[in-house]
C-alpha cells in the first residue's frame, strides 16, 4: 500500500511540474514586451515619421515565428496592421503584414 501511494505521490508531483513549467514559458516577459514595443515606436519615427502607432506586443511562446517578441502596429491614414520584429538571427528589425 506505501508503494501505491508513494507511485501515485511520485506522477502527481511530476504533473504539477509540468504544469507549472508550461504556464512560466507561456507568460510574457514585461521587460521584454517594453522593449519590442520601444523598439516599434522607434521604427515608426524612423520610417514612418509618426504616419503609425503600436497598439500591442504579440509574444510568440509556441516558435510558430522567426521573433520572440513584435509591435503590432496599425498606420494610421490607410489602417494597415503590420508586425515591427527583430529576428532571432540577425536582431534587424523587420516589417510584416500582422494577418500573416
Amino acid at each position: 500500500m506505501k508503494a501505491i501511494l508513494w507511485i501515485l505521490g511520485s506522477i502527481g508531483t511530476i504533473v504539477i511540474a509540468i504544469i507549472l513549467l508550461f504556464i512560466y514559458e507561456m507568460t510574457p516577459n514585461a521587460s521584454m514586451e517594453t522593449k519590442a514595443k520601444e523598439m516599434g515606436e522607434d521604427y515608426i519615427q524612423k520610417h514612418f515619421g509618426g504616419q503609425a502607432e503600436v497598439y500591442d506586443v504579440l509574444y510568440d511562446n509556441m516558435g510558430n515565428h522567426e521573433f520572440d517578441y513584435a509591435a503590432k502596429v496599425t498606420h494610421k491614414k490607410t489602417g494597415v496592421r503590420f508586425l515591427i520584429y527583430e529576428t532571432r538571427d540577425s536582431q534587424v528589425p523587420c516589417e510584416v503584414p500582422a494577418g500573416r
